[in-house]
């Protein structure tokens, strides 16, 4: 649509786009349809340039969601105009403002009718496209024999011939009887030799609707159950297929990629093609290090589907390395298609061995139990691999850092045929056990009742018996005999029984006997598995895309229904606190705490423990952490707000503008105690703090910066539910070059990452200022570091062993650090960082204490897992006694990953606190933030 001729209507969008907001919209809409209105009272004035240019308004205004209840009549007579331009506008605009049941139509009938059987090519298509919109029985009765002659003449050029066989489908759809198909058949069956690629497809699609009967279609598919998936094609042309597609999956453009690996993927069903399709196997493993994950899952399945015998090896080892720098994401169904091949494709089985181990290495939190089962079976089956394995799996066990699941599979191959091993070096009975003892501190029950199963293994292959290492390993059962897990206390005590038994201990321990032939499971998990479509793999990426939080504060989530959680009884490390007597130990040991009444659990995150393939825990684009803005939520009774938006309340020329960015002094203000928090160059505001326990004290400096007082002064605070806040009286007036002190004492109530607002404002001169900021009262102020050892870490990460008390989660997005950088991170926010607890140096553990009224002292243990790889996801786990307080904690220090650092400028020397009212020394006003702080603090 030209409309760059019609000088009225383009200065009317653009008073409508210049509108500054709704309500001026509709009067400047109102005022245009009264012009509009008044001008087709009197029609006969109007020229047909005038008319056109009206109509056109009309239709701008409808698109606009305005109602157009006049002109009607004027659209549809522009219909019958001699001329193009006024022709076309009547169309498009009545088959936009008119339904299929609207009376004018009736009038247009003829019109239209005269325009489908004229000569001119272009008044065809605009009538056949509106009737096709409009398609009422009306219409239909009246115009579908004339449409049916235009699909068939051979006068008529084939855009013409398109759009009737488009418009015919239409027409029939709704109605269907007023379409005759008889004495037609033989005519329209002559379309399917129509060599026009537009009038073949939209006759294939009028003649399914005309042959087929809606109850005969399924899923949009006529008859699907007469149709058969075949190709008999010959082997040269599926070679050049895939020739073509071997060039698809080479090109820039991703989309094109994608459907080349779909499509080759869909191939391989084909026999006698997997030898071409293996001539472009470079290029699709070079697809699985391709920035997009759907394209990296497309190469992932066809390198899966081509796999035989005589390309396993090339295939599952680049797998293996590429496992090294996959995502998360892919790592479960990596490891699962390695495993699977390896077992299907292996060349000898000691090859087989070596795949599963590095796999368990290389990723051992997405191996399955499964899959060491499974080689676990292959080396019990054949004694010919038994000592090979073995000495795998003491080379593994000298690693510094190693999996659970590697001790797992190398304790138990090693205490069932480490005695294979004796005469080399590093393998002796003391030996072996010695390596092996040194992860039981590190490991979890279940790898515990595996490790005392092994000791024993080990003392029957040990006969005659050593005497110190018969002591120690019984000294092991003795203390496990106590053990409150059920399964670990029998087995130590029928251990320690059966190990008293001397040279009879051969006989009870023997060998495991071979397992039974079956099938595998992992292969029966990969039948079991459907096949993923491109469709739901669209769904997974864009599930994906929204994982990571845009929220920087959450609402309060504890009193979303009245329920509560079972209240849990945790055990707490409390350290010392003379302010809080009564709340700790002196000594600091693990300590019992009485249940409190907790708050109900928060909704889990959908990526939690064992789903680390579905879509993370809150959705959108992870937070910049310089925006200026200050989301407030869990508020009662504030809208949010910006955190930089300084509101007059009155109208002013110039508006005053604060000094220095907000939010960076509110985020350096969360991990420190004293600084600025808002300076304006009238004002300026800092803060002093001290936190104890699940208390804190507060001290808020009104400075006034120049010579003239500043009045009408306000402070209110606007706490979240979670958080008990009292403020001192603030005066209303601060005098010329003084400041004044406000103490704010703050008590937290239970677990929230919501955060306080202040609500300040004050007049000088003329100038109204308000201004909206939060107040660093957050969650890591109520953290207080504590070092645990090994001893007390483990036993309480053990006892909590899942949601919602244990989170997981998979975080994208993160600021890439250094190892050490993020530990300091960690400490400022008082988690302190305990190093040698995690076996792997890629890893940290930290500890805290977090202090609230309903969980009092509560101990919280965080693991985070990095990608040496890919510094910007990370895997964290979060756990705590009480399971708000888990995910509380765990979206906070996401909070803290995610955002960008900010580098504020420390501020002066903080010299004694002046009293009240204590006047400044004079000076020029200054913009530095830390210049005025200095004077006040």
């Amino acid at each position: 649509m030209a409309l760059s001729g019609m000088r009225g209507l383009s200065v009317f969008i653009s008073d409508i786009r210049n509108c500054p907001n709704k309500e001026q919209e509709r009067l400047r809409v109102d005022k245009e349809l009264g012009n509009i209105r008044t001008r087709f009272k009197n029609e006969k004035g109007l020229s047909p340039y005038e008319k056109k240019k009206y109509v056109w308004k009309m239709l701008y205004i409808y698109m606009l969601g305005y109602d157009v209840d006049f002109g009607h009549m004027e659209a549809v007579s522009l219909i019958s105009a001699p001329k193009y331009p006024e022709k076309q506008v009547g169309y498009i605009v009545t088959s936009c403002l008119l339904n299929e049941n609207h009376d004018f139509l009736r009038l247009a009938i003829n019109t239209v009718r005269n325009d489908i059987i004229g000569r001119n090519e272009t008044f065809q298509c605009l009538a056949l496209t509106m009737v096709g919109n409009i398609g009422g029985r009306e219409f239909a009765e009246s115009l579908a024999p004339d449409v049916q002659k235009l699909i068939i003449s051979s006068s008529c050029r084939p855009l013409v011939r398109k759009k009737a066989a488009l418009c015919l489908l239409r027409l029939y759809r709704k109605n269907p009887d007023v379409v005759n198909v008889d004495g037609w058949a033989d005519r329209m069956a002559q379309l399917l030799d129509e060599r026009d690629l537009g009038v073949l497809t939209s006759s294939m699609s009028l003649l399914v609707a005309l042959d087929v009967p809606q109850e005969y279609t399924y899923y949009g598919i006529p008859s699907p159950w007469l149709q058969v998936m075949h190709l008999d094609a010959e082997k040269e042309m599926m070679s050049q297929c895939i020739a073509l597609l071997g060039k698809f999956i080479a090109v820039r453009e991703p989309n094109i990629r994608y459907l080349g690996l779909e499509n080759m993927t869909r191939m391989l069903m084909v026999t006698d093609v997997h030898d071409i399709i293996k001539r472009h196997q470079a290029q699709i493993i070079t697809s699985l290090k391709d920035p997009d994950i759907s394209i990296r899952r497309r190469a992932l399945d066809l390198l899966y589907g081509m796999c035989d015998v005589s390309n396993a090896k090339d295939i599952v080892e680049e797998l293996l390395q590429y496992l090294s720098t996959a995502d998360f994401a892919m790592r479960e169904e990596l490891s699962l298609k390695a495993a699977i091949l390896a077992e299907k494709f292996a060349p000898d089985l000691s090859w087989y061995v070596d795949v599963i181990l590095q796999l368990i290495d290389k990723a051992g939190d997405f191996v399955s139990d499964d899959i060491w089962f499974r080689v676990v079976q292959f080396v019990t089956n054949n004694e010919d691999l038994q000592p090979y394995a073995a000495a795998k799996a003491r080379e593994y066990l000298d690693k510094p850092a190693i999996h659970e699941t590697m001790v797992k599979v190398s304790a138990y191959l090693l205490g069932e045929y480490s005695h294979l091993l004796a005469r080399r070096p590093g393998c002796s009975p003391k030996e072996i056990f010695s390596i092996i003892h040194e992860k039981l501190p590190t490991v979890s029950m279940s790898t515990v009742a595996i490790l005392l199963s092994t000791y024993a293994k080990i003392l029957m292959h040990t006969q005659p018996a050593d005497p110190e290492l018969q002591n120690q390993i019984w000294a092991i059962f003795n203390k496990y005999e106590s053990c409150i897990e059920v399964e670990i206390q029998q087995r130590a005590v029928e251990y320690f029984a059966l190990s008293r038994k001397g040279a009879a201990l051969m006989d009870i321990l023997a060998e495991m006997p071979k397992f039974p032939e079956r099938q595998s499971s992992l292969i029966k998990k990969a039948e079991d598995v459907e096949v993923d479509t491109a469709e739901q793999s669209a769904i997974k990426l864009r599930a994906q895309q929204q994982q990571t939080s845009t929220a920087l504060v959450v609402a309060d989530q504890s009193s979303a229904n009245g329920t509560s959680p079972v209240n849990q009884l945790g055990l707490v490390k409390v350290p010392s606190m003379s302010s809080n007597p009564g709340m700790a130990q002196p000594n600091g040991t693990l300590t019992k705490v009485d249940p409190q009444p907790q708050p109900p659990s928060p909704s889990p995150s959908p990526d939690l423990l064992g789903d680390l393939l579905g879509p993370l825990a809150i959705e959108g684009p992870p937070v910049d952490g310089e925006s200026e803005q200050n989301v407030v939520s869990g508020l009662e009774g504030v809208a949010a707000v910006d955190a930089a938006a300084i509101v007059p309340v009155t109208v002013q020329t110039n508006a005053v503008e604060p000094i220095g960015n907000i939010a960076e002094r509110f985020h350096a203000l969360c991990l420190k105690d004293s600084g600025v928090l808002y300076e304006d160059p009238y004002v300026q505001i800092g803060i002093k703090a001290e936190w104890r326990g699940h208390h804190g004290r507060l001290v808020l400096f009104l400075g006034n910066k120049n010579t003239s007082p500043l009045v009408s002064v306000q402070a209110l605070i606007l706490p979240p539910s979670h958080l008990k806040m009292e403020l001192s009286l603030v005066p209303e007036t601060i005098p010329p070059r003084a400041q004044v002190q406000c103490p704010l004492e703050v008590m937290n109530l239970r677990p929230s990452r919501d955060v306080a607002v202040l609500d300040f404002s004050y007049k000088f001169n003329t100038n109204m200022v308000n201004v909206k900021l939060r107040l660093p009262a957050v969650l890591n102020k109520f953290l207080q570091p504590i070092t645990v050892s090994a001893e007390e870490f483990f036993p309480q990460w053990r006892s909590l062993s899942g949601p919602p008390l244990k989170l997981q989660e998979v975080v994208r997005g993160v600021r890439p650090m250094p190892l050490l950088e993020m530990a300091n991170l960690f400490n400022s926010c008082h988690l302190i960082v305990c190093p040698g607890l995690d076996p792997n140096p890629n890893n940290l553990v930290a500890s805290t204490t977090f202090y609230s009224e309903s969980t009092r002292a509560m101990l919280c243990l965080t693991r985070i897992e990095t990608d040496p790889a890919d510094r910007t996801q990370l895997r964290m786990t979060v756990a705590s006694g009480d399971p708000t307080l888990t995910f509380e904690l765990k979206e906070f220090i996401k909070e803290q990953l995610v955002s960008i650092p900010i580098a504020p400028r420390p501020p002066a020397p903080v010299p004694p606190t002046p009293s009240v009212a204590q006047p400044v020394p004079p000076a020029a006003p200054s913009n530095d933030p830390g210049a005025m702080l200095a004077g006040l603090l």
